[in-house]
């Protein structure tokens, strides 16, 4: 047997990339990332390309200390084709660097429109020097989709005929503190039959 491979000598990183990104973002907040590259002795990356890729998930909204509690969740109890939870999209560009190494990036990133829930976004940039030596750096943040979320506590798995249910509802801020006092909000039950119908096979059998 015969294995062939190839050994490069190192090539230590000639610069660095910056990604301005915060861990979370509200509902109403723009989202504009600062992408910086410069090299390590100070000198920026004047007119490099960043090639960048965003992509994103909806994601679980799981606020610490509302463990009985379940947000967002609609779509793995509603029989209903029109809701989507993979709601992933994935974005991509390429920009040129500011004399001074630097790009604003203003990624359009949409929602769920059919179960509004928060999203997960990972963005990856690459940006190539003068040498063709290309470096990357990456980021994760969160997209809100509410200034508050509704949590509904759960119930016992089996309720008895013509005993009440006791509905508990709280609202949530995206920092995980309760907030959004005095707001309204309107509960649907839904009320699904399982029915069992036996069905005759070949040699008389049941399944």
């Amino acid at each position: 047997n015969v294995l062939a491979f190839e050994v490069q000598e190192f090539e230590p990183a000639a610069f660095e990339i910056s990604l301005g990104t915060r861990a979370n973002y509200t509902a109403t907040d723009s989202i504009e990332i600062p992408i910086r590259a410069q090299y390590y002795l100070g000198k920026p990356l004047a007119r490099a390309t960043a090639r960048w890729t965003l992509r994103a998930n909806d994601t679980p909204f799981t606020p610490p200390g509302f463990d009985d509690f379940r947000f967002c969740n609609n779509v793995e109890h509603f029989r209903d084709d029109r809701l989507q939870r993979d709601g992933g999209i994935t974005l991509q560009g390429a920009e040129t660097l500011s004399p001074r190494g630097e790009i604003l990036l203003k990624p359009a990133l949409t929602l769920n429109p059919f179960a509004p829930q928060p999203r997960a976004a990972s963005l990856h940039v690459e940006v190539t020097d003068a040498n063709q030596q290309t470096i990357s750096a990456a980021a994760n943040f969160v997209r809100h989709s509410s200034e508050f979320y509704l949590g509904l506590r759960e119930l016992r798995g089996v309720m008895h005929s013509g005993e009440k249910i006791p509905v508990e509802v709280i609202a949530v801020r995206p920092d995980g503190q309760p907030g959004a006092p005095g707001v309204k909000a309107r509960a649907t039950l839904t009320r699904i039959e399982w029915r069992t119908v036996r069905v005759e096979g070949a040699g008389g059998t049941h399944s």
